[in-house]
């Protein structure tokens, strides 16, 4: 599962050489940063699914001024693709 739009791209991963997993998020500059560590890709999912909309709102000022206008303009629930 993948959300991804306009603002980010958040996807689940699994840690290299461990168990567990992480959620990938990569800004539209292409930067990225790794949030969480979970036991179960469902959990990663569930993070994305339940709680990623706060995390950005906490994190906006990370994004680029354009994205923070395009945030601030839209926030709401991210687009799941799966």
């Amino acid at each position: 599962m993948t959300v991804h739009d306009e603002r980010l791209s958040l996807k689940p991963r699994q840690l290299n050489g461990a168990n567990g997993w992480y959620v990938h998020i990569e800004w539209l500059d292409g930067t990225f940063e790794h949030v969480g560590v979970f036991h179960t890709e469902a959990e990663a999912i569930r993070w994305i699914d339940t709680k990623s909309d706060t995390w950005l709102k906490t994190h906006v000022h990370r994004m680029a001024p354009a994205q923070q206008i395009w945030w601030r303009a839209h926030q709401g629930p991210a687009t799941n693709t799966r």
